[in-house]
């Protein structure tokens, strides 16, 4: 219908241009860490094109479903390089129908590209390969040691500061993340407990689980936050490298964290980090009450 051709325009010409005009956030990335100034993050309007993209030597796209609208380019714009983020597979079994929906048409979309992509670990790369998507290279994400420093606040200390990396998006796990903030208050620890959520606005229904509501941070607060944690929760059911877990394990917390995919790179269990299974409450409990404890 007519109606519906409008509704579709909207979506797909109208409000991207409203939102290039109004909202001129610059990109996340940029505001918490520390980008090489060679690199050019470029802000096109609605898709890129030949008029809103500068020549460059490598032109990379952290979401594959851009590329196509790339591949148009003359190669003055640079060789296109793209990258998978997230374990499509794990993602095409999300919760949410949306995301699951969009996952399997952006690994449809990755099956047909001919350029060079990289995944964020061995087991993205594999469950890419799996789909039918050829993988180059596997690039691990990192973290600056020198923005993320443990601040000296470790030991016996009182009281002690845990922190949930709190977001709405289903992937990153917040019912079962405030499920055990829940418990953890009912089971009224002997030690003196601040409770604290990082990473999005807190809902009305949970506000009364956090004591220190974070938000969203960047730059120096985002690093400070970690400083001042002593354990830190990250309840993700599946990622492609999880950013958050290395921050707070660079700044000295204690990490409590799900299995999910990257993390057999650098955490082991009982050693650096406690590691339960992705919706595992129980588990999870068990291992901050473990670390209030010792």
């Amino acid at each position: 219908s007519r109606r519906a051709i409008a509704r579709r325009w909207a979506a797909w010409l109208v409000w991207p241009l409203i939102k290039a005009l109004i909202v001129r956030a610059p990109w996340v990335g940029k505001q918490i860490h520390s980008v090489d100034e060679r690199i050019r993050i470029n802000r096109f309007w609605c898709v890129p094109a030949f008029w809103n993209m500068p020549d460059a030597d490598y032109l990379v796209t952290l979401q594959c479903y851009l590329i196509p609208h790339l591949l148009s380019l003359p190669s003055s714009k640079g060789e296109i390089i793209g990258s998978i983020r997230l374990d499509d597979v794990a993602g095409m079994h999300d919760d949410d129908p949306m995301v699951s929906a969009w996952l399997a048409w952006c690994a449809y979309i990755e099956r047909r590209l001919n350029v060079r992509l990289f995944a964020l670990s061995h087991k993205v790369r594999d469950a890419a390969r799996s789909l039918g998507v050829l993988i180059d290279h596997v690039i691990y994400n990192g973290v600056n040691t020198e923005e993320f420093t443990d601040g000296g606040r470790r030991g016996d200390v009182d009281p002690l500061r845990i922190t949930l990396f709190y977001s709405h998006h289903p992937q990153k796990g917040k019912p079962f993340g405030c499920e055990v903030i829940r418990r953890l208050r009912a089971a009224r620890s002997a030690k003196r407990l601040i409770f604290g959520a990082v990473g999005a606005a807190v809902s009305p229904e949970d506000w009364e689980l956090f004591d220190v509501r974070y938000g969203y941070l960047t730059g120096d607060s985002y690093a400070r936050m970690y400083r001042e944690t002593d354990i830190f929760i990250f309840p993700s059911l599946y990622e492609g490298l999880g950013a958050p877990p290395l921050e707070s394990m660079a700044s000295g917390c204690a990490l409590v964290t799900t299995s999910i995919q990257g993390l057999e790179r650098y955490g082991v269990h009982g050693q650096n980090c406690l590691i339960a299974a992705p919706k595992d409450v129980d588990a999870m409990v068990e291992h901050v009450t473990r670390l209030i404890h010792d």
